[in-house]
């Protein structure tokens, strides 16, 4: 991932979510997050190991668990300034504080190449709407609101046709279902039905959980069941290539 929104002289802080994710977090449900500085862990550990190689990549080892093997996930970071932002990620980045594609500084229309792996049981579909800003609100409606996933999901946007740039989109998926029979069977996206649409906005959801990752730059991560299943956000994975 190509990270684009901090300043030379700027500090960062790394943190690990052990068996969950931030938007999560942020909304209030429980899990163990663990920091750089030990002191702020509940623990009282260290979680995270630095290394500083000589070709001037920093390694990140983080430990998830109290086995300090410190290999649960490694992360290696290097200066990408003489790169180009990848055409998606946003200018000043929106993407990775939210799961969305930012195309507001595109101008004219852009066909991508859209990549699709899955490794679900599920027969799930997936798209992509409009929203008018980083929260998900889509005209007077916010995510959660009643009406708000029928409208999402029937303002599908066809990506493989073309998208005029300046907008911000957002991933959905149906889970072992398509959009036609979500429209028809569960619009208001009630729990318990079997046909369930999941979006970046935990709000939006019926179970309130997390079912979308950002696994790399326009690179999204679902997971299809009910209240999170095995947490393993491969049941589909969308890269969107532009």
């Amino acid at each position: 991932r190509l990270i684009n929104n901090f300043d030379v002289g700027d500090q960062l802080g790394f943190y690990l979510v052990q068996n969950s994710t931030k938007e999560a977090v942020l909304a209030g449900q429980n899990a163990s997050v663990f920091f750089g500085d030990a002191s702020f862990n509940s623990d009282g550990l260290e979680h995270i190991q630095t290394e500083t190689n000589s070709d001037g990549l920093l390694t990140l080892n983080f430990e998830d668990a109290d086995d300090q093997d410190f290999d649960d996930l490694v992360v290696t970071v290097q200066d990408a300034s003489a790169l180009t932002p990848t055409v998606g990620i946003g200018n000043p980045q929106i993407q990775g504080q939210v799961e969305l594609l930012d195309l507001t500084d595109v101008t004219g229309t852009v066909t991508p190449e859209i990549v699709v792996s899955s490794q679900a049981v599920f027969e799930n579909s997936f798209g992509f709407y409009q929203v008018d800003d980083a929260s998900g609100k889509i005209g007077n409606l916010n995510p959660g609101d009643a009406g708000y996933a029928e409208l999402a999901v029937s303002n599908q946007v066809d990506l493989a046709s073309g998208v005029s740039g300046g907008v911000l989109l957002a991933p959905f998926l149906i889970a072992n279902g398509t959009v036609e029979e979500f429209l028809t069977q569960n619009p208001t996206n009630q729990q318990g039905s079997g046909l369930n649409a999941y979006f970046s906005f935990l709000s939006a959801n019926p179970d309130q959980f997390d079912h979308v990752r950002l696994l790399g730059d326009n690179r999204f991560g679902f997971e299809d069941t009910f209240a999170g299943g095995d947490l393993d956000y491969d049941d589909l994975v969308v890269e969107v290539i532009f």
